[in-house]
């Protein structure tokens, strides 16, 4: 907990040594190094575990997340099914279900399961953005901002419940709400950059050039990889008419991203 990862990890080789079939300390221990990135040895943990306990739906959950972490989506949906299989009321194995489901493209199980966490739990305010995010995908936009709503109802400070009512809004044309709603998280996390990236297209089609160059500043500033930003800053500066710096700033685009079709159009 105090982050002395390698410490904890010494601990627990320690651990082992006088309780070779101890279930915990092998888990703790998958997790451990799952959390430092190393998975090889992260899955070598977790299924020593369940050699030990093959009925313990932490371990599978946590194999989930190790095959989930791993794009190997068809075993974390098996492995993730198998966690709420022996343990029905696991909301976390639920959430993760249903979110590698979504990335499957099973959209009505994944609403389901993201019903069951929220049945089982109403104020999961994950649950609730992830729905909501459902939703946006099938284009039920009424029900998307009714669910993040409900997730910043539970969890004011929640950004990314923030960024997607914000997208939202922004894509409806309701945009007074969505600057609030960027302005918001710039308050909270002043080095958003797709808080500023987002600002800046909406004050460059809304013509507020000036403005919308010093957002793109903004975001190169706090991520200097930001293409987009690049190439929107040279679209606000060519508007002005300033058309060599323009260049200067749509070459920037393609030297980071030179697979960017829009900046070499541009």
């Amino acid at each position: 907990q105090q982050g002395q990862i390698d410490k904890a990890i010494e601990v627990y080789q320690k651990a082992l040594e006088h309780n070779p079939n101890d279930y915990g300390i092998y888990n703790n221990l998958g997790v451990t190094y799952a959390n430092q990135g190393q998975m090889d040895q992260a899955l070598e943990y977790y299924q020593k575990a369940l050699e030990l306990e093959p009925h313990r739906p932490d371990a599978y959950f946590n194999l989930g997340n190790w095959y989930h972490q791993q794009q190997e989506l068809e075993k974390a949906q098996e492995t993730f099914q198998q966690t709420i299989r022996l343990a029905p009321e696991h909301v976390m194995g639920h959430l993760n279900l249903g979110n590698v489901l979504r990335e499957l493209d099973k959209i009505y199980p994944a609403i389901a399961h993201y019903q069951k966490v929220l049945e089982l739990q109403p104020t999961h305010f994950q649950a609730w953005n992830n729905l909501g995010s459902v939703y946006k995908d099938q284009s039920k936009l009424d029900s998307a901002i009714e669910c993040f709503q409900k997730a910043l109802n539970i969890k004011p400070d929640y950004l990314r419940a923030k960024h997607n009512l914000a997208d939202l809004l922004r894509d409806r044309g309701q945009i007074a709400e969505a600057v609030a709603l960027y302005e918001a998280i710039l308050k909270q996390r002043p080095e958003d950059d797709d808080a500023y990236l987002k600002l800046g297209v909406i004050y460059y089609q809304e013509g507020w050039l000036q403005k919308a160059i010093d957002y793109c500043k903004k975001t190169v500033e706090y991520n200097p990889k930001a293409y987009l930003a690049y190439n929107n800053l040279g679209a606000a500066i060519k508007a002005k008419g300033q058309i060599e710096e323009a260049m200067t700033y749509y070459r920037k685009s393609i030297e980071i991203k030179p697979d960017f079709w829009g900046a070499w159009t541009n």
